[in-house]
Formats: C-alpha cells, structure tokens, sequence
C-alpha cells in the first residue's frame, strides 16, 4: 500500500525511468508501493519521441500537463488538460510527441509497468 505523502514536485529531480517502452523518459516519483509498484508521478517525455504500440500488465491513468502527444495509426491527439485511462493488457499507440516541445504528463499505476506486452 502507498503510504500517505506530500511533496512539493519542484524541489524533485528528475531521474531516468527504468521501466517504460522508450529511452528518454525521465519522472519524478511522489508515491510508490514497492511491493506492488503501483505508483504516481509525473513523467517527461522528450519533444519529438516515439513510443510503439506495446501494453502494460497494469492499468494506467494518465493527466497531460503539458505538451501535446499523437497516436500516429489513428490521428487521436492529446494534449493539455486531456485525460487518458488505459486498462491492464490494453495495448496503445504508435505515440509521437510534438517536435516543438516535451510531454509531462501525470500517471498513476496501479502495477509495474513492465514486462511489457507487445503486439
């Protein structure tokens, strides 16, 4: 179980992710389960990356806080203030962020993201 936490987000560093479909991405984590890995944070994903189409033995509920993200099979695009639920083995994307800027995104797991699961 998370315990009870406040931080203040801004006096984090950002640290590099070492679950996730793509290089690049760094978080800062509020509030973990280290047994379960349910976690949240925020995570930044860098301008113009890339993430394929893959899933997670986890659900996820993601918040964009900036930046804008599409899924380039389907044309949905995502951007500030548009919430997004993915539940447990759903596969999703090809994802792109915009070229112009990075994507920093609110997530909350309920489970480790990894192993991943792919098409």
């Amino acid at each position: 179980m998370r315990s009870s936490v406040i931080v203040d987000q801004e006096a984090m560093e950002w640290s590099a992710m070492t679950e996730g479909p793509s290089p690049g991405i760094v978080a800062k984590v509020f509030s973990v389960d280290e047994e379960t890995g349910a976690l949240a944070g925020i995570a930044k994903l860098p301008a113009g990356s890339y993430e394929p189409r893959h899933g997670h033995p986890c659900s996820c509920d993601i918040l964009i806080l900036e930046g804008k993200m599409i899924n380039t099979e389907t044309g949905q695009k995502m951007s500030k203030g548009m919430y997004w639920h993915i539940p447990e083995g759903e596969l999703h994307g090809p994802l792109r962020v915009s070229e112009d800027e990075d994507c920093i995104i609110f997530i909350v797991i309920d489970g480790h993201l990894n192993p991943m699961i792919e098409p």
